[in-house]
Formats: structure tokens, sequence, C-alpha cells
């Protein structure tokens, strides 16, 4: 459930049988896009579909062939491992066979955290990590100078791949190093700002 405290801001996700979205600690500045959102919200490329999870009630939130949320996603993010549009939700499904007969091998495995994309970027990038388990996630920018220019994310997060937005606007060009702590991992990446 999201605290009243700030923005809320999503791409490719779904959010399907939450009740966190009929609360009133949902900001009202909230901004998703391209996500599945059960009740609908206002935002670019958003649906308000049931995603057909295979078999939601034992864990297992794989899309089915039918799901409306495959090919769905943002056209911009990455392709997906099967060379298609991005899908919408954690787990892509894959094309290329047909079916998903595995979902373990779908679930991320390992800690880790991607490079921002776009990079070089103005004024705004994504910042890409997956957790393999719930997880205290402190993801933090720096300038060269060593000194905090934002906090991104800094609080529990669920299993899965999960993205963040940088805008960086106020700032000047140069290089920001971003740093994320979560558990006992570390990890850094480095990301330059044209302007």
């Amino acid at each position: 459930m999201y605290e009243n405290i700030g923005t809320a801001l999503g791409r490719n996700n779904i959010v399907w049988g939450n009740m966190a979205l009929n609360s009133p600690n949902v900001p009202a500045s909230s901004n998703f896009s391209y996500s599945c959102i059960e009740g609908g919200l206002t935002g670019t490329g958003n649906i308000d579909e049931d995603p057909m999870f295979t078999d939601p009630d034992e864990g297992d939130y794989t899309l089915q062939a039918d799901s409306p949320c495959i090919d769905a996603g943002d056209p911009l993010s990455p392709l997906d491992p099967d060379n298609t549009v991005a899908d919408i939700g954690a787990f892509f499904y894959d094309q290329g066979s047909g079916v998903n007969d595995d979902p373990e091998t779908l679930k991320p495995i390992a800690f880790s955290l991607s490079g921002a994309y776009p990079n070089p970027f103005n004024p705004t990038t994504a910042i890409s990590y997956q957790l393999s388990a719930l997880s205290f996630v402190n993801l933090t920018v720096y300038d060269v100078q060593g000194r905090m220019v934002a906090e991104l994310v800094n609080g529990w997060r669920n299993a899965g791949v999960h993205e963040v937005i940088f805008n960086a606007s106020g700032l000047a060009s140069g290089i920001y190093l971003y740093q994320m702590i979560t558990g006992d991992h570390t990890a850094n990446g480095k990301m330059v700002l044209m302007k």
C-alpha cells in the first residue's frame, strides 16, 4: 500500500486485485503508463482488463497466451528476451515457444541492478533492478563530488523486476553515480546527463 507522501510512478506494471488503489492513502498524483490497472487509471497506454495470470492462487503470475498484457508495454522499453515488444507485468510471455511451461525459470534468481537506459540521457532515464525476495531497497543518486542529489527508492519492494525513473531536469550536465543497497547486496552504476 502506498503512503500519501509523494508521487507513485510506474510503467509496464500490473495492479490487479490490490486494495491499495481504493485506499485514501494512494497519492493523487499517481502516474502510471502502459500498465494494467484494475478499475482504470488515466495515463498513456493503460488498460483495465483482467491480466489473465496463469494461477494467482498458487503464486504463479505468469501470463496466459491470450492475456491482454502481452506486447502491451511501453514501446520504448527494451524488448522482451523473445525479441517482442515489452509485456506488461513482471514476467514476459515467451512467444518463441508459445508456452510458459516452467514459471520458475522466469522468476528472478538473483539480485541485480541494470544500467540506466537511456545513457547518456536528458533529462530522464530509467534504472531497473530485480530482487529474488521481498527486500528493503535504498537507491540513491550522487554527483561526482559524492553529494546525494536524489533518493529514488527507500522502502520495501517485492521480489521481481522493478524500474524507477530518474528526472535530472534540475541538475547540471555531467556524470552521476547511483548506488543500490538491499540486505547483503550493494551495486553501483554510472550515468551521464547531457543537456
